[in-house]
C-alpha cells in the first residue's frame, strides 16, 4: 500500500495549527524531525512558518536524516527562503540538517541522502560542531539488544560479552562517537 504523504501531513498540521491556538502562549519553537518525520516538518516549515510571523517563534529546526537543498554557497534560497542554516551555538531562527553514515559505510551512489537538484548542496549542519569541522557526541545510545544495523536486519546481539544487567533503557557514551562533516 502506498504511503499517502498529504494524511500524514495534514494531521501534522492539524496538531500545528491546534497547538499555535492553544497552547503555545507566545512561547518559541524547537522542530524535530527524522526521516519521513523530517519531510513532513520541512513541508510545514515551507508552507505554513518560512517568512510568515510565526518564524519569529521558531528558535530551531532539526531536520536528521534528509536531503534539505540550499544554493550552492548559499545558507538560504533552496527549501526555505528566509530560514538560515545554523552555525553557532547561539544562532536562533536557523535550522540543522543532516544524514549520518558510518565512516567505513558511506552512502551508496544510489543514495538520495546528501544529494541535491543541480546548481544546489544538500545542508550538513553538523550539531556537534556548528561552525564546522568535528565534534564529540555526549551520545544516548539504547541499552537493548541490538537487532538492526545499517546493513540490515540481523539476530540481536547484546552490547557486552557476557552480556550484564542494564538497570535503564539507555547508556551514556560520552566521547566514544565523533561527527564529522563531510562533503555537502
Amino acid at each position: 500500500m502506498p504511503m499517502d504523504r498529504d494524511l500524514a501531513y495534514n494531521d501534522v498540521l492539524a496538531a500545528w495549527n491546534y497547538y499555535l491556538a492553544h497552547d503555545n502562549k507566545g512561547r518559541g519553537i524547537v522542530l524535530v524531525g527524522h526521516s519521513q518525520g523530517s519531510g513532513v516538518l520541512t513541508r510545514l516549515i515551507k508552507e505554513e512558518i518560512d517568512g510568515k510571523p510565526v518564524q519569529d517563534k521558531l528558535i530551531s529546526a532539526i531536520l536528521m536524516g534528509t536531503s534539505l537543498p540550499v544554493p550552492n554557497g548559499a545558507d538560504v534560497g533552496g527549501a526555505f527562503k528566509h530560514i538560515p542554516v545554523c552555525h553557532s551555538n547561539g544562532q536562533i531562527g536557523c535550522v540543522i540538517a543532516f544524514a549520518d553514515f558510518r565512516a567505513n559505510v558511506p552512502p551508496s551512489a544510489k543514495s538520495r541522502f546528501g544529494k541535491a537538484p543541480e546548481g544546489m548542496q544538500a545542508v550538513c549542519a553538523n550539531p556537534a560542531a556548528l561552525g564546522g569541522g568535528s565534534g564529540m557526541l555526549d551520545a544516548y545510545l539504547s541499552a537493548g539488544r541490538i537487532s538492526t544495523g545499517s546493513d540490515g536486519p540481523r539476530e540481536p546481539f547484546d552490547w557486552t560479552q557476557p552480556a550484564k544487567p542494564v538497570d535503564n533503557r539507555l547508556r551514556q557514551s560520552s566521547g566514544l562517537i565523533e561527527r564529522r562533516l563531510r562533503g555537502g
